[in-house]
């Protein structure tokens, strides 16, 4: 009884450390956080579970997650402090379960030592999606809590798969090497086990084409074909995706720079030769023939290739890697170090060199959450959210009936609530037939002339960055031009910068026939708006 207490307030303890962390850095989530809030607080409202409420576009690509978010969005609560709590709770949780399942699968004597810093770098990984409000912390708990089920062999494990499936599309490559372990070590309870599958699957997949009248995120179709970017640099955002931003105040020095930037692009490639070495060295001195033989060694091993194969997905589809894509990847291959750590010492030195970056992450959090904001890896990002939600609700007020089109949809949607016209297509289908872009910045789009055209929007709020292929044309003179700076005062000193993406502006299009003298005055008075050269 008295350990079931210590355990209980350990566990009290770390979620009240991690909420504290995601409520004192709510401005700094991401911006497609608001994107799942505004189609939720919709969907709770109106029964239209759709980002603009009359547009029948599947905007989400997590529908278990919006069907959550409306459930708390009903009950009037503050999404964002809802979803920090909530996700605060499902990281810590996820940790218990993980170490749990750690413990279970490793047949050998396993120190509790080592599942506590399994246990710290669990929340370490997780933290940045946790606190950055999405779905991943949810994702991650289905996945140990199946297979938890699975070494039980309850058939309840399979709904809690396809609910995690409808979570996370990536973790159908988990589905895969799941099902093909326990045909392999459990073919008498393949029927009941295909049912117990099926039936969940068919019903979720009911309701989502009768909200959206298919099973693919509009969001997916889009970034295939808005986004080109190099497989190179997928992977190098991969191998990069714990690094945090090392920033942190010394004796009153500040070291402002990213780990990665410390090493070359030839050193860079050098270093991840080395590192596929060490885990060549690490696969070579493995008992493989456990793995072959131990049913609890197959559970490592497919958790460890479902990580790799989830990030080579992501490398050969050339993904846009958000960081909330990373503990997908990330959380199954530490697991399997771990796992084996007590099979062989290139093993251990691994499992512990991976949990020196998300230490630092908790570190680097945790420092932000008691004022040093300026460190955080999201500081920027997240000021960037911010002035998309001061411009919104002005905009809001004073062009409630407007069309608004715009390159990043969350934060300004969220506080925006009329029309938005998405020019990378993320909820607007019909601009996706203007792309991709020629000379799009960084591979990564922005908003097509000839789209403005064709839509002729009232309103256009976007960072120059995205602009590019607008700016330039005829068809921008029939508007005009306001420009603020890139972000508010306050978030400029809170995230340490007065840019981004080299951007020190974000404007504000307004269409000649609808620009109202007081209207101006109001934009320059509340967002401190100049004309624009």
């Amino acid at each position: 009884m008295t350990k079931q207490m210590n355990m209980f307030s350990i566990i009290s303890v770390a979620f009240v450390v991690v909420a504290v962390i995601s409520l004192r850095l709510l401005p700094f989530a991401f911006d497609d956080a608001y994107i799942h809030f505004r189609i939720a607080e919709n969907f709770a409202r109106d029964g239209m579970p759709y980002f603009n409420s009359e547009q029948p576009v599947m905007g989400t690509s997590s529908p278990v997650w919006t069907y959550v978010l409306t459930l708390l969005a009903l009950t009037h609560i503050s999404l964002p402090i809802i979803v920090a709590l909530l996700n605060s709770g499902l990281t810590v949780l996820g940790a218990v379960v993980w170490s749990r399942l750690l413990d279970k699968i490793v047949d050998r004597p396993f120190s509790k030592m080592l599942l506590w810093i399994f246990s710290s770098v669990y929340v370490g990984i997780l933290l940045p999606s946790s606190a950055g409000l999405m779905e991943t912390p949810l994702a991650m708990l289905l996945v140990a809590w199946a297979c938890l089920l699975l070494l039980n062999k309850s058939p309840f494990a399979w709904t809690v798969i396809v609910i995690g499936v409808f979570t996370r599309y990536e973790l159908v490559v988990f589905v895969f090497f799941v099902g093909v372990l326990q045909f392999v070590s459990d073919r008498r309870h393949l029927f009941r086990n295909t049912i117990c599958f099926l039936l969940p699957f068919v019903l979720l997949s009911l309701s989502v084409l009768l909200l959206f009248s298919t099973l693919v995120p509009q969001p997916v179709s889009a970034k295939q074909i808005v986004y080109s970017l190099s497989r190179e640099s997928v992977f190098h955002n991969a191998f990069y995706s714990l690094v945090p931003k090392l920033d942190y105040p010394i004796l009153g020095i500040h070291f402002g720079v990213r780990a990665q930037h410390l090493i070359s692009a030839g050193i860079s490639w050098a270093w991840v030769a080395g590192v596929f070495f060490f885990a060549g060295l690490t696969f070579y001195s493995l008992p493989l023939s456990e793995f072959f033989q131990n049913v609890h060694q197959r559970w490592v091993l497919c958790i460890g290739i479902t990580g790799v194969m989830i990030m080579l997905a992501y490398i050969l589809k050339r993904v846009f890697l958000h960081a909330w894509y990373a503990p997908l990847f990330c959380i199954p291959i530490v697991f399997f170090f771990f796992a084996t750590s007590r099979m062989s010492l290139f093993a251990t030195l691994a499992a512990l060199g991976l949990a020196v970056l998300p230490s630092s992450t908790l570190v680097e959090y945790s420092m932000a959450a008691v004022g040093y904001t300026h460190i955080l890896r999201t500081a920027t990002s997240g000021a960037r959210v911010q002035r998309y939600m001061e411009v919104g609700s002005v905009l809001n007020r004073i062009f409630p009936t407007a069309r608004l089109m715009t390159s990043e949809i969350g934060g300004l949607g969220y506080s925006f609530r009329g029309e938005l016209l998405d020019g990378v297509g993320l909820i607007t289908p019909n601009a996706l037939k203007y792309h991709p872009l020629t000379g799009a910045a960084s591979g990564i789009g922005g908003i097509p002339a000839d789209f403005v055209r064709n839509m002729s929007p009232e309103l256009i709020v976007s960072y120059p960055v995205f602009l590019k292929d607008f700016k330039e044309t005829d068809i921008s003179e029939q508007y005009l031009r306001l420009q603020i700076s890139a972000f508010s005062d306050e978030y400029s000193i809170r995230s340490g910068a007065d840019s981004i993406w080299g951007c020190d502006k974000l404007y504000i299009y307004i269409r000649r026939d609808v620009v109202d003298h007081n209207k101006t005055q109001i934009l320059k008075k509340d967002l401190g708006a100049t004309l624009a050269p």
